[in-house]
């Protein structure tokens, strides 16, 4: 069992996001790329699935021009919902694992 205890209010340290989180996008490596690319060109039916990592970095502008690119469809989960307009014709509407 568990025994609560309080701790002084000055005692407690919040790490500022600038400390912990990239200043820059993280970018992978060109032979990930390729490998990708050649995964890609070598499915019969591929589909995008585009999630919560999606919606939170905003990533609507890179995720259109991936689809237009490759013609790859994209469903979209949770907070990706609207990255790319339900409207484009490579979105095929809302995702839901359940």
């Amino acid at each position: 069992m568990y025994r609560s205890k309080s701790v002084d209010e000055n005692e407690v340290v919040f790490a500022r996001p600038e400390e912990y989180r990239p200043k820059e996008s993280v970018l992978t490596s060109d032979e990930l790329v390729r490998q990708a690319i050649a995964l890609l060109r070598q499915a019969e039916r591929p589909l995008a699935i585009a999630g919560c990592a999606a919606g939170y970095t905003l990533s609507g502008e890179a995720l259109r021009r991936f689809i237009e690119t490759t013609r790859v469809p994209v469903v979209t989960e949770e907070q990706a919902r609207g990255l790319v307009s339900d409207d484009h014709p490579y979105v095929f509407g809302f995702f839901e694992r359940g």
